[in-house]
């Protein structure tokens, strides 16, 4: 088809927009593209003097004439890719609750002829949009932020089912305030060591030793625990158990002014760890004991005072220096 000669070059660019409108309507129905999606663009043609595509010439022959139609087509087919996606999704009509379906603008390259806003709240209405989303597509929002349109999943009956965010339920307070007060607290500002001390002597008398023990014990202000006496090869060993303070260790050295010292060795032990497990362990059992069935609540609560009395010795041990005093001589002494 050749073109008009006085100029007027619209008729041609009618045919070529009806001949892309019926190869666009040819594709599936997802593709298909929004009701009076021509007249538009003639109507933009129009207003806006757009450059009209080149024309072929009559020596064009027939392949090369369908090979420029499809051209168009596909230059047609990317404009309004989103307006068809767009009208497919809205003419689609959902058989049960779905998640929900984000559409968004398709961006327009800047080779393109821009829209105005009133073409752009036209397309929007005739595509099913409200008014205020047209304007928010033209860019009259005050960001000018690219807008996305949100769909909310519909029933078969056509109502919108509002999500219901769940509901933690509240707290029970009163129980937590009763397992607190029923819970020992136990803060360490240092770590929890026990120090233990060997010392042995070889000494003339022991009972002339035992003596200078007991007064180098209320020198330090310490206590005396258990005593043992044995034999061993020849030799009559006796065996004295010392709490001292801390700090008192040397001073309690230097009060004994015994015989000559053999042996003197030292064990430090941390027990922070084991005594903060140990605590964690019995309120843990002390707020399971009022749910725990009565049948076996006896057991539970031998084992709650087992690791209460193995605490208190930690405690005990802790806050002293234990020392094992072995005064040994021979036979017959």
């Amino acid at each position: 088809m050749k073109p008009v000669r006085n100029g007027m070059t619209q008729v041609h660019e009618f045919e070529l927009w009806r001949q892309a409108e019926l190869a666009l309507r040819q594709l599936p129905l997802e593709m298909q593209p929004p009701d009076r999606f021509a007249a538009q663009i003639m109507e933009r043609i129009a207003r806006e003097q757009i450059t009209p595509l080149p024309v072929p010439s009559s020596s064009t022959r027939p392949v090369d004439m369908r090979r420029w139609v499809a051209s168009a087509a596909v230059f047609l087919l990317a404009l309004g890719t989103g307006s068809g996606v767009y009208v497919a999704m809205q003419s689609s009509s959902p058989t049960g609750p779905s998640p929900s379906v984000v559409a968004q603008q398709d961006v327009v390259p800047d080779s393109l002829p821009k829209q105005s806003a009133g073409d752009v709240s036209k397309s929007s209405v005739a595509n099913g949009e409200t008014p205020s989303q047209a304007d928010d597509l033209s860019g009259n929002s005050p960001a000018n932020a690219p807008k996305v349109t949100v769909q909310t999943p519909q029933s078969s009956v056509g109502k919108s089912q509002p999500s219901v965010a769940p509901v933690a339920p509240p707290p029970d307070t009163a129980n937590d305030l009763s397992v607190a007060k029923s819970e020992r607290t136990y803060l360490l500002s240092k770590p929890m060591v026990i120090q233990r001390t060997l010392l042995r002597y070889r000494v003339a008398s022991l009972d002339t030793s035992v003596e200078a023990v007991k007064k180098a014990i209320a020198q330090v202000n310490g206590q005396l625990g258990s005593v043992s006496l044995q034999q061993s090869q020849g030799l009559t060993i006796q065996n004295l158990t010392v709490k001292l303070p801390p700090d008192r260790l040397q001073a309690f050295i230097q009060a004994l002014s015994l015989g000559a010292l053999v042996e003197n060795k030292s064990d430090n032990q941390d027990v922070t760890n084991s005594y903060q497990d140990m605590v964690t362990q019995v309120n843990f059992l002390k707020g399971q004991l009022s749910t725990t069935p009565a049948a076996q609540q006896p057991a539970l609560s031998n084992k709650i005072q087992s690791l209460e009395r193995q605490i208190t010795t930690l405690d005990q041990e802790s806050a002293t220096h234990t020392v094992v005093l072995m005064m040994e001589t021979e036979n017959g002494q």
